[in-house]
């Protein structure tokens, strides 16, 4: 079975499949189109491929919750004093599709790098 007709499967039996990569924004909704997991006239526009909400509107703070980066999610759901808000997690799960953490694995190398080279 390949994984947009196992995806479908899941969803028909209410298991909501979600997606956490290391890829990038742009490559992590592509791949989320492809297989289903951003759903069209559900998650994306049909006719646009842009984010929606759950009344098919664009732009919306709940469209644009569907797919975050790691460093929106922390930056959405940690304090000042870097604790996790549950209320601000809770706020958001219920639109989130897919979480890419593409820039945080950058940043942790690129500190490495940094490190070592000290």
């Amino acid at each position: 079975m390949s994984v947009p007709p196992a995806i479908r499967t899941c969803n028909k039996a209410g298991v909501d499949v979600r997606m956490v990569t290391g890829d990038s924004r742009m490559t992590a909704v592509a791949i989320a189109k492809q297989c289903g997991i951003l759903r069209p006239g559900i998650d994306v526009d049909e006719k646009t491929g842009e984010l929606i909400d759950e009344h098919g509107r664009r732009g919306t703070p709940a469209a644009e919750k569907k797919v975050m980066t790691g460093s929106d999610f922390r930056k959405a759901v940690l304090d000042g004093e870097g604790k996790i808000q549950m209320d601000k997690g809770d706020e958001i799960w219920p639109h989130l599709r897919v979480l890419c953490i593409f820039c945080s694995f950058v940043c942790f190398w690129e500190n490495q790098n940094r490190l070592s080279r000290s």
